[in-house]
């Protein structure tokens, strides 16, 4: 079959940029009638058919964008929609939400489907696959034709665009130095998959206040899972390896599941805390105490800069706004 000529193949011949491209083929005032000419002639040529992203590429705007996220099970990621949907209310904008349960394909497919319902923009937060993989020639192909993305959480730094993230960093600096000022040394963490940008973070933050506090650093004490939700068995199995008097969990999920597996194992004086502060958090038994990421107020953060980004009439530098976190205590560190 022969392969079918695409925006690249015409940008690549004419020595034009994709976005021209496109915007030529959309008839779009920006660009000069020459060029446009040229484009046209080429791409009836060689049988050009329209893509998706030449769909994407409109000049009026639809007041419509779209939200991507890694897994709406969680309660960090459905309160960031919550932040998207009310500041996009406000300014008249309808928003579409996409679930990737972490899948690369999954990403692609929702990025798709939300381009043919003629988003404005997206707003996103990466797949654990994406991340793996190292796949991101489907981001940068929305930079290419001008699609405006707002990444959150996790983020890719190649990716053109603007990005909001918590400062995961010191975040767990200060979870750590909360358990060494109550007089814990042995102190454990539980994680997702190291290539997940924000874990990794979080390791770094752990690693650098025991080393600031002149405790020793011991590997064995880091345990990495492969999904964001496990079974009892595998915590159950770390907490009977380990010798340890806290451990900060990646998110609340994990640090719920440790609380209830050491009630089952007769383990009382465990300290934990876990990232997220939701429902979860308050109701645990005892309740949890948690790392507040402030999910609305990123999610209102990402809709601003995307709209900002969506209706301005000149070039706005990329921008990364660090949203700082709040450590809430509850019983799960009074023990």
């Amino acid at each position: 079959m022969k392969k079918k000529t695409t925006l690249k193949d015409i940008a690549t011949a004419l020595n034009v940029s994709i976005s021209t491209v496109s915007k030529s083929l959309k008839d779009s005032p920006e660009i000069g009638q020459e060029t446009k000419d040229k484009v046209l002639a080429y791409a009836k040529e060689h049988h050009y058919q329209p893509n998706l992203m030449a769909l994407a590429l409109k000049n009026s705007l639809s007041k419509h964008i779209g939200v991507i996220v890694p897994d709406l099970r969680y309660f960090f990621f459905t309160s960031v929609i919550r932040g998207v949907d009310a500041y996009a209310n406000q300014r008249g904008y309808h928003v579409s939400i996409g679930n990737t349960e972490d899948l690369l394909e999954n990403e692609k497919s929702n990025i798709d489907f939300l381009l043919r319902n003629q988003v404005d923009g997206l707003i996103l937060s990466l797949s654990s696959e994406t991340e793996l993989k190292n796949s991101f020639d489907h981001l940068k192909a929305l930079n290419e034709v001008g699609i405006p993305v707002v990444q959150f959480d996790r983020v890719e730094d190649s990716i053109k665009g603007d990005k909001v993230v918590v400062d995961d960093l010191d975040s767990a600096y200060r979870a750590v130095k909360h358990f060494i000022n109550k007089g814990k040394k042995k102190i454990g963490f539980i994680s997702t998959e190291e290539h997940i940008s924000v874990g990794r973070y979080r390791i770094e933050g752990y690693k650098k206040a025991l080393k600031d506090s002149g405790i020793e650093i011991d590997e064995s004490l880091i345990q990495y899972y492969p999904a964001m939700i496990i079974k009892d068995e595998l915590i159950r199995a770390y907490l009977e390896r380990v010798d340890i008097e806290a451990v900060l969990c990646v998110n609340e999920v994990l640090a719920v599941q440790t609380l209830r597996v050491m009630h089952e194992m007769g383990i009382p004086k465990l300290m934990v805390i876990g990232f997220t502060n939701g429902y979860l958090s308050e109701y645990s038994n005892p309740p949890l105490t948690a790392i507040d990421q402030h999910g609305e107020d990123i999610g209102r953060k990402t809709a601003q800069m995307l709209i900002e980004r969506i209706e301005s009439k000149r070039d706005i530098p990329d921008r990364t706004e660090i949203v700082r976190t709040t450590l809430i205590e509850r019983e799960s560190t009074k023990l």
